[in-house]
């Protein structure tokens, strides 16, 4: 087929209107140029031509000597292979080549080089008869040695996302501010290592924090508006004012998927709001047992009633208003008339009686000690242990200070004398068949 292709640049005094002519003329002209120039495709099982693979070339050999080729000319790989960090580029690691015991994959670069080529690429490669394709050598590494490499490099460069904060300070409710965190893409990593390059830039993915610092400063704000006029709780012709300092002392911040949940800690209303409304409150009394003769009676349990501290930190996160009522809860007790009849505790098993003196320091540590025990239930196939149930022996939990026998010699001791309980109790188990 002919193209004929007419220009026609007629003089005009509009420059811009010849110039655009000339430049649809040429486009035309360039694609007219090229037809009927023919590639031939590249011979059936042979490498296209000009593809190299690690810097030799195998353009047109077949499958077969392309691997022969290689393996003649192939150099091992020496030196170190270097770890550095992108960006900043400081070096990480650097681990001498050797220790991976490299060995090519020669078939697979092969197969590789064997990709199909376009027809602009044969073009490009007939016009300028130079290597236009590079297949790089990829290795076979020792794999304890890779996972090590992987391991350190982590442990170098990961670090963990901080999310932002907000805590009570003196100077009010503050925020600290989040930070992205880092950690090596250890697969990424692991398919540069294979290649075997002699510089290897660590592939790192930025972790977001978890709670950013627009959540924490909302939760600020949440916290700003629970806090920020005084609280009054009023009951029972009685009333005590909550005032900022408790509230903050009450903030709690916990971070959530959805970011920072403010609330009120009941454990601190409880506290501030109780010795107020003490005529309202009373602890439950549990069931016990009473010994008369060779029977067991048992002590009826009440219930109590406290401050509902749950439901106080509930209105005031939710409060319409500075005025709270008060809420106080039945408390149940932790034995119940039902549950002490079930015991089966009907008489006395066993007893035994140890004598003491009158009025000495080590009677008031018998004595108290006797109070923490008396009451002690052991339920069928528990295990008592007289020290965990009488607890640390000090100045604040009654104990005084008197003889006790250390390394054959007397000497003074906060609960002397309690070894006399631990004769008695266990002489009492043993008469009872414990």
């Amino acid at each position: 087929m002919n193209h004929f292709v007419r220009l026609k640049a007629a003089a005009s005094r509009h420059p811009l209107r010849a110039t655009l002519i000339t430049v649809v003329a040429m486009a035309t002209i360039v694609p007219t140029a090229v037809v009927g120039f023919r590639v031939a495709d590249p011979p059936e099982g042979r490498i296209p031509p000009g593809v190299a693979i690690a810097g030799i070339d195998v353009g047109g050999l077949a499958f077969d000597e392309a691997e022969r080729t290689l393996r003649a000319r192939l150099a091992p790989p020496t030196g170190n292979l270097t770890l550095v960090e992108a960006g900043g580029g400081a070096t990480v690691s650097s681990t001498p080549i050797a220790r991976l015991d490299p060995i090519p994959r020669i078939r697979r670069a092969v197969r590789r080089a064997n990709r199909p080529v376009s027809v602009w690429y044969r073009i490009r490669h007939e016009l300028t008869r130079g290597t236009r394709r590079e297949v790089e050598m990829s290795y076979r590494l020792r794999a304890r040695a890779v996972e090590k490499i992987v391991r350190r490099t982590s442990r170098a460069l990961d670090r963990p996302a901080r999310s932002a904060r907000v805590r009570v300070a003196a100077g009010g409710i503050v925020v600290a501010p989040a930070a992205d965190g880092r950690a090596v893409e250890r697969n990424a990593l692991r398919r540069r290592l294979v290649q075997l390059p002699r510089r290897v830039v660590v592939p790192i993915a930025s972790i977001p924090p978890p709670v950013s610092d627009a959540e924490a400063q909302a939760a600020r704000q949440v916290a700003a508006r629970i806090i920020r006029t005084p609280v009054t709780v009023r009951g029972a012709g009685q009333m005590v004012i909550l005032n900022r300092s408790v509230l903050r002392e009450a903030l709690l911040f916990r971070p959530t998927e959805a970011g920072i949940d403010v609330r009120i800690d009941p454990s601190v209303i409880e506290r501030a709001v109780t010795p107020t409304f003490a005529a309202q409150v009373r602890p439950a009394k549990p069931a016990g047992f009473r010994v008369r003769g060779s029977k067991v009676e048992v002590i009826a349990s009440a219930p109590g009633r406290a401050v509902d501290g749950a439901a106080l930190a509930r209105a005031i996160e939710r409060r319409q208003s500075d005025l709270i009522a008060l809420r106080t809860t039945s408390v149940a007790p932790s034995l119940t008339n039902g549950q002490a009849q079930r015991l089966g505790i009907r008489e006395l098993v066993s007893e035994f009686t140890t004598p003491y003196a009158c009025c000495q320091p080590r009677v008031t540590n018998i004595t108290r000690a006797a109070q923490i025990l008396d009451g002690q239930i052991i339920r069928p196939g528990e295990t008592f242990s007289l020290n965990e149930a009488m607890g640390e022996r000090t100045l604040t939990r009654g104990f005084v200070p008197a003889p006790q026998i250390n390394a054959g010699k007397l000497e003074d001791a906060v609960g002397g004398g309690v070894s006399q309980i631990a004769t008695t109790v266990f002489n009492a188990a043993f008469f009872a068949g414990l």
